[in-house]
């Protein structure tokens, strides 16, 4: 598997997918459009990436390995258990400043959108726990909080480290400003 060029950013995601939701599309072999890599990210589980040409290569990827798919290379994906994961498709040229470094995408993420893509996430999330869960607590919900937040806004931060973020956040009264706070704050001081 090669590795994502430097060069390239997210410039749209699909949702977050599970064993249950997954398209069977994206379990049958099929390509990328000319130009458009994509990072498989996993946030929870494992998922099998099976890369079809030039020859067989079979990654298991996890949420500490993410699977790149290049233009056009025929792949698939095949389920091994419990997972939930994403595609974020990736461009050259996609960011308007050409930077595609970490420290330009936090100066692009600004309270406000990062409050309203946490409180979109919330409602969400809400929808999948009645709806999937049947109710019952997720204790993985700030993986799926962070896989939206990320999907919404772009690549700033990595999946499990926002996560992380998020399950530190304190809360007054009202939490996805106070989270937004708290993230902006982390990221800040990461990078300096």
């Amino acid at each position: 598997m090669k590795p994502l060029p430097d060069d390239v950013t997210v410039y749209k995601s699909t949702p977050v997918f599970t064993e249950e939701t997954v398209p069977a599309g994206l379990l049958r072999n099929h390509r990328t459009k000319p130009g458009t890599w994509a990072r498989l990210v996993v946030f929870e589980g494992r998922l099998l990436y099976r890369i079809l040409e030039p020859a067989l290569e079979e990654v298991e990827l996890s949420p500490s390995l993410e699977g790149v798919i290049e233009p056009q290379v025929m792949h698939e994906v095949a389920l091994i258990g419990p997972v939930r994961f994403q595609v974020q498709f990736c461009r050259r040229g996609a960011d308007p400043t050409g930077d595609r470094n970490e420290r330009s995408a936090v100066s692009q993420v600004d309270e406000d959108a990062l409050a309203r893509a946490l409180s979109d996430a919330t409602a969400a999330h809400h929808e999948y726990v009645q709806v999937t869960l049947g109710g019952e607590r997720d204790p993985q919900w700030a993986g799926f909080h962070a896989a939206f937040v990320l999907g919404r806004l772009g690549s700033f931060a990595q999946p499990s480290v926002l996560a992380g973020w998020l399950k530190e956040a304190p809360s007054d009264d009202d939490w996805t400003t106070d989270a937004a706070r708290y993230v902006l704050g982390e990221l800040r001081l990461e990078r300096g």
